[in-house]
């Protein structure tokens, strides 16, 4: 009978600690996002090539934690800025999709943050565009696709049938009068917006060897018949798209979301 109750005391004093440590992990876990690392610190980032942080960056990913619960199993859009902004409840009404996109984002910040904004949410299709800032920021383009394969490998590791969209990298140009940037940058940004071509042409392989996955042309979309960029369709700054632009990059991505009989 001693020994019986030993064990009794026994198990339920395990019990105890192990109802203490769930309800304890449950509590972190209800705290929020993960907090950013340092961008100094650059060995604390996975992947390789530029960091960016900017203060709004942790609230946005506050306001998509404490959405998780009403999130989940939709179609996920995430990226920078130009997702971000992308009324998508206007170009795709009444579909499952919510966004998160975050303003100045690159691809190894959405590296970072991509389990708890987007995996966690189980979600239905994802939608990806990122690289622009990459590029602003003299990244390469060998490691915006080596970070986008990493993201790939995380998506298809946590479920090989979601199917995810590859945005294409928009035009961008470089804006004029009032808004004309200085001689040194102006070059700065011919050099770099260079790599764009170059960048959407590597993209566009990526489906060949990965199931699910498909490249979606948007800037295209975006060019006028002659080849270049059409800016009545991009704000001043000539990198962010207006309702109007956006609306025209709608256009692809819901004819590849409908074929997949998503939509």
């Amino acid at each position: 009978m001693k020994s019986s109750s030993v064990s009794l005391r026994f198990f339920v004093g395990a019990l105890a600690v192990l109802l203490f440590s769930t309800g304890s992990i449950r509590a972190q876990d209800a705290s929020g996002p993960t907090p950013y690392p340092d961008p100094k610190n650059e060995a604390a980032w996975p992947g390789t090539g530029p960091i960016r942080y900017f203060g709004w960056m942790p609230i946005n990913r506050k306001s998509f934690w404490d959405q998780r619960a009403t999130s989940q199993g939709k179609i996920v859009f995430v990226g920078d800025s130009i997702v971000g902004g992308w009324k998508l409840d206007k170009d795709f009404p009444g579909k499952p999709v919510i966004n998160r996109g975050v303003g100045g984002d690159t691809s190894r910040g959405l590296l970072f943050r991509f389990q708890e904004d987007v995996l966690d949410l189980h979600p239905k299709a994802i939608v990806i565009e990122i690289g622009a800032n990459d590029i602003t920021a003299d990244g390469q383009v060998p490691g915006i696709i080596s970070n986008y394969n990493a993201l790939l490998d995380m998506a298809q590791k946590a479920n090989p049938d979601t199917p995810i969209l590859i945005l294409s990298v928009n035009p961008q140009g470089i804006p004029t009068g009032a808004k004309a940037p200085a001689a040194p940058l102006a070059a700065y940004l011919t050099k770099v917006e260079a790599r764009i071509a170059p960048l959407n042409a590597e993209l566009a392989k990526i489906p060949a060897a990965r199931k699910n996955v498909i490249f979606v042309d948007t800037h295209a979309t975006l060019l006028l018949p002659d080849g270049t960029q059409d800016i009545s369709l991009f704000a001043p700054d000539t990198v962010h798209p207006t309702d109007a632009g956006h609306e025209k990059m709608s256009v692809p991505v819901a004819k590849a979301l409908t074929d997949l009989n998503l939509f």
